[in-house]
């Protein structure tokens, strides 16, 4: 996953796989964890690449009610 505000590149090459029972993501001040939360949380979009939670895509409403479940 990708994502750019401008000529700044927030986010690249983001590959992650999450367990149950993960209860926080850490890293240095602008590192990227603000922005793949929201991500993550439909709040932004990606500019390259795609998210899958439980294997369905949170950006579309149909999967976010099943995500939710």
């Amino acid at each position: 996953m990708e994502k750019r505000f401008l000529h700044t590149r927030a986010l690249g090459g983001v590959s992650l796989d999450v367990d149950t029972g993960i209860l926080g993501l850490l890293g240095p001040n602008g590192a990227g964890k603000t922005t793949l939360l929201r991500i993550l949380a439909t709040v932004l979009a990606p500019d390259a690449g795609q998210v899958r939670l439980l294997g369905r895509d949170p950006a579309r409403s149909q999967d976010r009610l099943e995500i939710r479940r």
